[in-house]
């Protein structure tokens, strides 16, 4: 999904957004699309050891429990978790290996609100012709719920981990070392897992509120973004704009210029000195625009005027 495509999303839904260090497609979270991660050394990643495991370990709970509306998993030809009978997406992964460790993050579809999800994604025709860029297209795959509930998950997860690597044995004296309020050791079949609940009150250590911040920066949500170009037009089509922007910032303007027209020309010299920096959002390029009707019209293009500190990105 492009920067002018997430903004569009965010604004539209006045939902928080935020980048991953592992990049991946757009993910919608809700109270009912559960999280997993799944650490390893980096000679042990394989894009779908931690997957397989779950899910012959789900396949086993079926059929020796009654859970209601449950179904068998499978893995497609992308590594991604399916409804086994019909193929549709349940669970979609994304990657990292940094610092001889590897990281599986993936989403579970238990009880999301699917109607919610398919407008937040659908990207808008009109909007998306305007854009050029050389960035992966994202593929939509049809999504389902798996309708189990989330402490059944989690049972799965922790006897997919154990299965395969085993129960760690000093984990009480990492957990006592961490000193943080709300980690506690839980069982589920006699087995000890780490659980840190966090609340707006929890005291989190100082590296997680480092990357929190590094988050929720522009140069971390958009800087990130391939370059494109977006081409739209103002004032009943009178005025054709083409914005090239690279790494969420525009580097160039083109449009068709009237010589007696000079709205544009504040926003043309910030453009062409080193020193400024224009990012590509409502609040950032209408500051340079003096005429009111232009300046509503321009950001309103750009990003609905969103208010980017609601939606968790620092300007």
């Amino acid at each position: 999904m492009s920067t002018e495509e997430f903004i569009k999303m965010m604004a539209a839904s006045e939902l928080p957004g935020a980048g991953p260090f592992s990049g991946g497609g757009t993910v919608v979270h809700d109270l009912g699309n559960f999280n997993f991660s799944f650490i390893c050394l980096k000679e042990d990643f394989s894009r779908t050891a931690f997957t397989t495991e779950l899910i012959n370990n789900w396949n086993s709970t079926l059929q020796n429990r009654n859970i209601p509306g449950a179904f068998e998993l499978d893995i497609n030809e992308k590594g991604d978790m399916i409804r086994k009978h019909d193929k549709k997406k349940i669970s979609g992964s994304a990657f990292q290996i940094s610092r001889g460790k590897s990281l599986h993050h993936g989403t579970m579809l238990l009880n999301s609100d699917l109607h919610t999800l398919g407008k937040l994604i659908k990207l808008d025709e009109a909007r998306l012709s305007s854009i050029q860029d050389r960035a992966t297209k994202s593929i939509p795959s049809p999504v389902t719920n798996t309708n189990m509930d989330q402490n059944t998950f989690v049972e799965l997860c922790i006897d997919s981990f154990v299965g395969k690597f085993g129960v760690p044995t000093n984990l009480r004296s990492k957990i006592e070392k961490l000193k943080v309020d709300n980690l506690h050791l839980v069982r589920s079949h006699n087995i000890e897992a780490q659980l840190l609940k966090i609340d707006d009150v929890t005291e989190l250590p100082a590296e997680i509120l480092e990357t929190y911040d590094q988050l929720c920066s522009w140069d971390w949500t958009f800087g990130k973004s391939p370059r494109f170009q977006m081409g739209f037009s103002l004032e009943a089509e009178k005025l054709k704009l083409k914005f090239d922007v690279n790494q969420g910032r525009v580097v160039g303007l083109e449009f068709d210029k009237d010589d007696d027209d000079h709205r544009l020309d504040d926003l043309l010299h910030a453009l062409s000195t080193k020193e400024n920096v224009v990012n590509f959002s409502g609040p950032s390029v209408s500051k340079y625009i003096s005429d009111d009707n232009l300046q509503k019209q321009l950001a309103w293009r750009i990003d609905q005027w969103t208010d980017y500190k609601r939606i968790g990105v620092q300007l």
